[in-house]
């Protein structure tokens, strides 16, 4: 069951996800997700999710028009 306090870290999972996400923040978020475990599962799937935008054709992508 997701908690307020987890719904605060969304952002900052994403973050991580891509690697970005340093200093007090990281120490931070890592220090929950020690003791959470919905949060670790949901950095796991971002992280796999972020590791795909690597495989990505951008010539393939297209703006909708």
């Amino acid at each position: 069951m997701a908690t307020e306090a987890c719904r605060d870290w969304r952002g900052d999972l994403a973050i991580e996800a891509l690697g970005r996400l340093d200093g007090p923040a990281r120490a931070a978020l890592h220090a929950h997700i020690d003791g959470c475990a919905q949060c670790r599962a949901a950095l796991s799937e971002l992280t796999s999710v972020a590791s795909a935008l690597d495989l990505a054709d951008l010539s393939r992508v297209s703006d909708g028009d």
